[in-house]
């Protein structure tokens, strides 16, 4: 990258240039593009061969699953709890009882998320 020379943009501030190159006949291009003679198309190249195993290696996608937990009784409340004890600090934990009493509370969501039938997160709003 060149720097501009002191003042070089003096003058033209504020100023915006039409040409006549911008003017582009639609049709006119169109019909340009027709006989425009065709690249040569190149196969093979280690980037294009790369792309390929990569592209290989892809997985059809699964959406992340996402689960209401309502009830202590929910199949993934015991998963939820693996995660909460172990990650949370002691002083923000709910104890079972806080936590039913949350759910006993209409505006309280415990979301949990899995992916290929693994659970990997939750999250807990009013």
């Amino acid at each position: 990258m060149c720097p501009l020379y002191p003042d070089a943009l003096t003058g033209i501030t504020d100023k915006y240039y039409e040409d006549i190159i911008y003017d582009v006949n639609t049709d006119k291009a169109e019909a340009f593009d027709k006989f425009f003679p065709q690249k040569e198309r190149i196969e093979g190249t280690p980037t294009q061969r790369r792309f390929e195993e990569v592209f290989a290696m892809q997985k059809d996608y699964k959406p992340i699953q996402k689960y209401f937990i309502d009830l202590c009784t929910h199949p993934l409340y015991e998963d939820f709890q693996d995660l909460y004890h172990t990650r949370f600090p002691i002083f923000e934990q709910r104890t079972p009882e806080q936590q039913m009493e949350a759910y006993q509370n209409q505006t309280y969501k415990l979301l949990a998320f899995k992916e290929e039938n693994v659970f990997f997160g939750f999250i807990s709003y009013w």
